[in-house]
């Protein structure tokens, strides 16, 4: 454990010490504490996400692009339709999310100058060929980031039982520098999707927690949010479970500023094979539970 906090320290020192937090912002404790946060968009912002809902509704028929992406794939059931969108819809959606104001509430929950890295519009789709455990719908931490990382969350459509909850775990039930360990059979095992192998199970999760009820569901409408620290915090997404629901999901990704992330486009090849072998030594030095 304290091995792990001082190299977690070491990771994040650079960018505390080139890029510092105004004396202005300050860190979001509670965050800091549970490794997530729901609150809501302002009213404004709220409309501008329905009429962007309202723009993917006239210019994208989803029923011919689900059938299109089941052509490629028989077992596709999400795309990333960022770029389908209207040019002034991304546009906008790239300067709010920008904005010194969206980058100052990063920072806060981060406690590290922030950012922006990425903005996704997931629809995830009901198909019949995927099953409910496999790949991003079970337990897993992202690593996408070898420093802290801040998803958003905001969804587009209402988040059900049906159409796929988020589900998560607060810190303050699996401390950032526990993991579960992983099954050595499920890795070495050929026939086992690599999506799969550094996975853990609902058996397993449920058996630590010993009370189901710790784990988080984020119920939602158009206009909350979510805001989570997904390489801190266990999370799973949600499974599609009938035919004809679907769910439109913005997602926006923030790092600190000298963070290795594969969300980097200019990252090279270097620094991307050095974030994967930090990243693996960061995991091998949390605590087994």
């Amino acid at each position: 454990m304290l091995l792990y906090k001082i190299y977690n320290i070491l990771l994040n020192a650079p960018n505390k010490i080139i890029h510092p937090l105004s004396p202005k912002i300050l860190v979001d404790n509670e965050f800091k504490k549970k490794g997530y946060k729901i609150g809501k968009t302002d009213d404004t912002h709220k409309y501008f996400l329905l009429n962007v809902l309202e723009n993917i509704y006239k210019d994208i028929d989803l029923d011919i692009l689900k059938d299109k992406l089941l052509d490629q794939n028989i077992n596709n059931f999400n795309c990333n339709i960022f770029d389908l969108i209207r040019s002034d819809d991304k546009l906008k959606l790239e300067k709010y999310y920008s904005s010194k104001n969206q980058i100052d509430i990063a920072s806060l929950l981060l406690g590290s100058k922030c950012k922006l890295r990425n903005i996704l519009i997931n629809y995830n789709f009901y198909n019949d060929n995927t099953v409910e455990k496999e790949g991003s719908k079970m337990w897993h931490r992202d690593s996408d980031s070898l420093s802290d990382q801040l998803k958003i969350f905001i969804p587009l459509t209402s988040i059900s039982f049906e159409n796929g909850m988020f589900y998560f775990i607060s810190n303050e039930d699996v401390s950032y520098y526990q993991k579960f360990k992983l099954d050595k059979k499920k890795i070495n095992n050929k026939k086992i999707h690599v999506w799969n192998k550094f996975r853990t199970e609902d058996e397993e999760i449920i058996k630590y927690l010993k009370d189901e009820k710790k784990i988080k569901y984020f119920f939602a409408n158009l206009g909350d949010i979510l805001f989570i620290d997904t390489s801190r915090v266990y999370h799973k997404g949600g499974y599609i479970k009938s035919d004809g629901f679907y769910r439109i999901m913005l997602q926006v990704t923030y790092t600190p500023i000298l963070s290795l992330t594969s969300w980097n486009n200019k990252q090279n090849k270097f620094l991307n094979f050095l974030q994967k072998k930090l990243t693996n030594l960061k995991i091998k030095l949390q605590e087994d539970i």
